[in-house]
């Protein structure tokens, strides 16, 4: 689960009949890349879908000179939400806990004391005045995500958004900010609790995950290999009922309301569409979603740059 954080994607052949014969349409391999040209069926218009991973990290930018020519291609640019002053004003209201409710006194006395220890060592600033009023599965996040490297001012994702802009390109989101919280407010407090508790446990008392749970390592990995094959089998290491629910909230039902803005919009002009690469695989996922509509899916040789 804690993989999706990182990140913050069903195949079928189709048959067609006439008289006595058929032909079948074979689906394609959805298990490597990370660049995809998209064509609406009986259309012309290229469009472009691109898995990025929500981080700073330099090496997810060292991306191919083929991402800079299908973005330069496009006229729209669309991503999961627009971030502006609106979003993050919505998102702030998400964020805390009620007024009469502290932080400290959901997780206790014990761990907020290594909790705020861990802050203050790998220097969170403003967050560390902020915490003792913020839901547990926000610190979370801020903990899991302490570690990894932050070379660059913003992460991937608002990199292009911020490109789309000096290019003069009319931005779309694909969903509203609300929506893509749904998943995570549908989380329990007792939930979060009992997340926000072993993740200290893993990054603050042995300051890096445990070999059994989720590293960033091992995604990033994944991910610069462009293995979607892999990326999914990180995603769904956790069968647990809870988390099989979570990720069919967080991932595949978002997929589907993604899928009918993504084919409004690519109906129109050529876009250029960046998601978190964990919504491309899968039975449900949008590379899947998008062939048993009728588009043309093709990859694009787009291998990082060393």
């Amino acid at each position: 689960m804690k993989s999706y954080l990182y990140f913050i994607q069903r195949g079928i052949f189709a048959l067609v009949f006439l008289g006595f014969s058929f032909e079948v349409l074979a689906q394609p391999s959805f298990s490597n890349g990370l660049l995809w040209e998209i064509t609406p069926s009986g259309s012309t218009i290229r469009s472009y879908l691109y898995g990025t991973i929500h981080v700073r990290d330099e090496k997810v930018f060292a991306y191919s000179d083929s991402v800079t020519i299908c973005f330069n291609q496009a006229t729209y640019f669309a991503s999961e939400v627009v971030m502006n002053s609106s979003t993050s004003r919505a998102m702030a209201k998400k964020i805390f806990l009620p007024n009469n409710t502290s932080l400290k006194q959901l997780i206790g006395e014990v761990y907020y004391k290594n909790l705020k220890k861990y802050f203050k060592e790998n220097k969170f600033g403003a967050y560390n005045l902020m915490i003792n009023r913020m839901k547990p599965i926000w610190v979370a996040g801020l903990v899991s995500q302490a570690t990894i490297p932050k070379d660059k001012g913003v992460i991937l994702d608002l990199y292009f958004q911020k490109l789309a802009i000096k290019q003069n390109k009319k931005l779309h989101s694909l969903e509203l900010i609300d929506q893509q919280l749904e998943a995570i407010d549908s989380l329990s407090i007792d939930l979060q609790i009992d997340i926000l508790k072993k993740t200290i446990d893993d990054f603050s008392i042995k300051n890096s995950p445990s070999s059994d749970t989720f590293t960033y390592e091992s995604l990033l990995s994944a991910y610069l290999s462009q293995d979607l094959t892999q990326i999914e089998t990180i995603i769904n290491s956790d069968t647990t009922d809870f988390a099989m629910k979570f990720i069919d909230n967080l991932l595949s039902k978002r997929n589907y309301r993604m899928l009918d803005r993504i084919n409004e919009l690519c109906s129109q002009v050529p876009t250029f569409i960046a998601v978190g690469a964990a919504h491309l695989p899968g039975q449900q996922g949008l590379l899947n979603l998008l062939f048993q509509k009728g588009y043309l899916v093709r990859p694009i040789f787009s291998p990082f740059k060393k």
